[in-house]
């Protein structure tokens, strides 16, 4: 078995110029062969500033090194569908940027087209690998904070981008609500199960384009608890929160479901004990993402966040969409 896993990268835009390629110098089981653009010269330039082997501008071309076993893909959502496809289709095991997909139908044909093929599907919900995040899941696992019977979730940002395709509804899907909760929705529905309802808003108070900048949701869960969701591109904060509340004990941290510099912890229980910490942060979520995916496709296993979890999301994300249009609660039947 190799010790290595070779990468692709479909598309040069600035997800993958601030955040993913440069995690790739940093991850010691993963080799970035091959970069591709339908700019050539973006392609080479990619190549170059981040010490890949060789550039493309052709994506068959691209697809058909054999040294290139996965593809991370950065393409913009509404083009998700036909790209995750044509690396299955030549073999590639996929990590593809969230969302996975525009509808939980077709991120279910991603998925069944991966199990069909016999490669490996994964999203990139980097956030999951947080610090924090993963303190909230083993504080939630080992009993900690007992049964969680609310877990709160905001994440925002003053999004102003002259020319972003996120203010494009055809080519991101939607606003907010398709860009930011789906991290939220990962996180809720790995700590809670499965949602049944979902009661959701959407609007847009500051931004000069047809998708929203804001949504807030309510979802009940199958279980009996209740996730809270609040996602805006036009709030002046950056960082995100999260608060988990249980019948033994509260986990709150600040600064961790985006990527700022520092992030705080605190944890209050029953017993009246309290703890706070805060620490900096390197950024290390997009690199702890992409070794999971490679020691996945090494040693044949699922990675941490698979894409039958993200047809779970996209399908709370359809609910909550389908609430706001119509100003009801949405059922979201057991699969």
């Amino acid at each position: 078995m190799s010790e290595t896993t070779g990468w692709g990268i479909l598309g040069c835009g600035r997800m993958t110029d601030r955040r993913v390629a440069p995690a790739f110098r940093q991850c010691p089981t993963a080799r970035l062969v091959a970069f591709q653009s339908r700019d050539a010269g973006k392609a080479e330039a990619y190549r170059a500033k981040y010490d890949a082997e060789i550039a493309y501008s052709d994506i068959d071309a691209f697809l058909a090194n054999d040294d290139v076993q996965a593809v991370y893909i950065a393409t913009p959502p509404a083009m998700h569908v036909e790209h995750v496809l044509q690396c299955l289709d030549a073999g590639k095991h996929v990590l593809v940027d969230k969302p996975i997909a525009l509808t939980a139908a077709d991120a279910l044909r991603l998925v069944d087209s991966a199990e069909h093929h016999g490669k490996t599907l994964g999203v990139l919900h980097q956030q999951r690998f947080h610090p924090a995040i993963r303190r909230l899941v083993r504080l939630a696992t080992d009993g900690t904070l007992g049964a969680l019977h609310v877990v709160r979730i905001q994440i925002a940002m003053w999004l102003r981008i002259e020319g972003n395709w996120r203010y494009d509804a055809a080519v991101a899907g939607g606003g907010a609500a398709m860009d930011l909760a789906p991290h939220a929705l990962d996180i809720l529905l790995h700590l809670l199960g499965a949602p049944r309802r979902i009661t959701a808003t959407t609007s847009t108070h500051c931004l000069d384009a047809d998708v929203e900048d804001f949504c807030a949701a309510t979802i009940d869960f199958e279980k009996g608890p209740i996730g809270l969701v609040d996602v805006s591109y036009s709030a002046h904060g950056y960082g995100g929160r999260i608060e988990a509340f249980g019948d033994r004990g509260t986990f709150v941290s600040d600064g961790c479901l985006q990527q700022a510099d520092e992030f705080t912890m605190s944890l209050r229980t029953a017993d009246e004990s309290v703890s706070a910490e805060t620490h900096r942060y390197d950024g290390m979520c997009f690199r702890d993402a992409i070794e999971d995916f490679s020691a996945a496709v090494r040693m044949n296993r699922a990675p941490i966040v698979t894409g039958r979890h993200a047809v779970r999301v996209m399908r709370a994300i359809g609910a909550i969409y389908d609430s706001a249009g119509s100003g009801r609660s949405v059922s979201i039947p057991p699969e």
